[in-house]
């Protein structure tokens, strides 16, 4: 029975020491910093955010420029109805002279005028 005390005492004492060896162990382990991670090559980053970097820029951007083009042609057609009513008077009146003359100097009767 001795013997076995004895034997179990060595064993305790092993394993304690085991146990302050690994604890030190894992003590050291938790001061030393983390290794840093693998590092990813610019070019590699750049390919694989871009097609969906420029997908998400064209999803925004294509309605605004599409409602841009539409606004811009709207005032174009405004723009361009104003200034056909203001000069049509004066170039029906222009287009009136010049068939009067043109039929005075080939020799024909101009009709009378009718607005």
């Amino acid at each position: 029975m001795q013997q076995r005390l004895k034997a179990y005492e060595e064993a305790s004492r092993k394993d304690q020491e085991s146990m302050m060896a690994l604890s030190r162990a894992f003590e050291l382990l938790q001061q030393q910093r983390p290794p840093p991670p693998p590092a990813l090559p610019l070019e590699f980053i750049l390919s694989e955010i871009d097609e969906p970097i420029r997908n998400q820029v064209r999803s925004v951007v294509r309605p605004m420029v599409d409602k841009l083009a539409k606004d811009v042609a709207e005032q174009i057609d405004k723009q361009d109805e104003k200034t056909y009513g203001q000069l049509w008077g004066k170039i029906a009146l222009t287009l009136r002279v010049v068939d009067v003359v043109s039929k005075v100097t080939h020799g024909r009767t101009p009709e009378p005028y009718r607005s």
